[in-house]
Order: C-alpha cells, then structure tokens, then sequence
C-alpha cells in the first residue's frame, strides 16, 4: 500500500500531500464510497516512490475527491511514469479527463519494467486549471505478481 511508503519526493498545485486522507485532510471519498486506503493529491502535481525490484505491478483507483462536486470546476488526468536508473521517463499509463458527471474514476493495473527504479503518479489539471482539482489514488499499491 502507498499508505505505508514513505514518497521519494511529493509536489501540488495546492495543499500538501496526504497518505489516508484527501488533499484537504478529509476521508477519502470517491462518490459515496469512503476509503481508508489511498492518498490525496492535487493537480499539478505528482508523488515519486522508489521501487522495490520484486514489485511487479502498479495498481490504484484514481478519481476526484467526492468533497469538489459542489464546485463544479473539478477536471484532472493521471499518468504512471516509469523512471530507469538513467532518469530517462516512460509513461506506462494514463487515463483519460476526469470530471463529475461524466467520467469519475479510473483504474489503473500496470505492468512494472524491469528497469525501472522509480515510480511517478502524475495528476495534471485537466486543460483548465486546477480549481478544486483534488485528487484521491485508493486502493493504491504494488503488487509483486
């Protein structure tokens, strides 16, 4: 679980990175489901993890925390970028814009290279700024299968 490591580096857009709680120090809480594991993010941004060689995946649940709804400004998109020894990027996956009422949520299951050494979560804004654009990795972890 990301919960239990601590980030080689974390940066936001906003607020200060939180592991078991939103971005703004609350539950993290995608639609009406509370989480207790995950951490919370806002766009710009992205957190940086070491990587255990026996780490094979990278699974999470990327979504806008259920907080911003009310705002109806919220939009963001996630990467996973693998980095190698080199510092050289690759992006593994990337999901599409996220904004209520539309798309909320997405599911990452990745395939780790065996060369990578770091792990980046990356949250932009979405192409419109970053007003209340926080957003929740739950479930987040690695899996060593």
């Amino acid at each position: 679980s990301l919960m239990t490591l601590k980030p080689r580096e974390a940066r936001m857009g906003w607020g200060e990175f939180h592991a078991g709680q939103s971005i703004a120090g609350r539950p993290l809480t995608l639609g009406k489901q509370v989480y207790a594991d995950g951490i919370g993010t806002h766009a710009p941004g992205e957190v940086v993890y070491d990587r255990k060689p026996e780490w094979k995946r990278f699974v999470a649940v990327l979504g806008i925390d259920e907080s911003q709804r009310g705002q109806h400004q919220s939009s963001l998109a996630g990467k996973v970028v693998a980095e190698d020894a080199a510092g050289t990027p690759t992006t593994l996956a990337a999901s599409p814009i996220l904004r209520f009422g539309q798309r909320e949520a997405w599911h990452f299951d990745v395939a780790l290279p065996g060369d990578g050494v770091r792990l980046r979560l990356v949250i932009d804004d979405g192409g419109d700024g970053d007003k209340s654009d926080h957003a929740d990795w739950v479930n987040a972890g690695f899996r060593r299968e």
